[in-house]
């Protein structure tokens, strides 16, 4: 799929590497799908997630090693951990250099409006937060974008798309008979549940192969270049359990703090 863009995968890979960037959104999500016909759609674009310090380092490598060039775009992205979008266009193909408000890459992914876009490809493998509900095409609102049991007006078009990509779109595990009576706040598909990327309820697919890394070079991605993120959904309690939660995002340097 990368090389449908215009680009050495190598050079990519290599990039996301040495600046502990993801590529995530759309071509993140199908590929956890290859030839799913549900979401057998082609991503016209990519999202790429920078740090705040490494913006001028990703810009300079698709300014000179790509056909890629800026264009003026209105798009807005309603997340609070992004600093700003850079937007370049090649042909019909655009991407999206997404930077983050800090030094983790990740920060924003966690705070997407719903669980189907809470996956990424760093240099090391693909990674989905919440694969029980993604690979059977559950797609759960994050709490954060709803507002008197509605989803609010911005992020409308964004559910409705997923839908049309074959995903069930869901406000509350209640709707879901299998799974509507489980731990709150301890099942890792849970909204109130306190999650790290390293933890069990994830997807982790590691590349078999990495040739983008030098030989003698640390084998190492947004997983260690810094430190573990923590994140929760929060959001009212999903059953009988009283009270609620509030959602963040947080990146640890020193440790895990759980």
């Amino acid at each position: 799929m990368i090389t449908s863009f215009d680009f050495e995968p190598n050079a990519i890979m290599a990039l996301l590497h040495h600046t502990g960037s993801v590529i995530s959104g759309s071509m993140a999500l199908v590929s956890l799908f290859p030839g799913d016909n549900l979401i057998a759609f082609r991503p016209q674009d990519i999202d790429f997630y920078v740090p705040l310090d490494m913006k001028t380092r990703a810009e300079s490598f698709f300014l000179t090693s790509t056909a890629y060039r800026p264009i003026i775009n209105k798009k807005r992205y309603y997340n609070k951990y992004i600093a700003e979008v850079i937007f370049m266009r090649h042909g019909n193909k655009t991407i999206n250099i997404i930077v983050s408000s800090g030094a983790n890459s990740l920060n924003p992914i966690f705070h997407f409006h719903s669980t189907a876009v809470m996956n990424f490809i760093s240099s090391t493998g693909v990674f989905s937060a919440y694969p029980s509900l993604t690979f059977v095409h559950r797609n759960l609102v994050n709490p954060e974008y709803l507002k008197n049991n509605r989803v609010i007006q911005p992020v409308e078009y964004c559910m409705t798309k997923y839908r049309e990509r074959g995903f069930e779109n869901g406000q509350n595990l209640s709707q879901w008979d299998d799974i509507c009576t489980h731990k709150c706040g301890e099942d890792m598909f849970c909204p109130r549940t306190t999650r790290t990327v390293s933890d069990s309820g994830s997807f982790k697919f590691k590349f078999s192969s990495q040739p983008w890394i030098q030989s003698g070079q640390p084998d190492s991605d947004v997983y260690s270049h810094w430190g573990p993120t923590v994140w929760r959904l929060g959001g009212p309690a999903c059953s009988d359990v009283k009270g609620g939660n509030e959602g963040f995002v947080v990146d640890c340097k020193e440790k895990d703090p759980l």
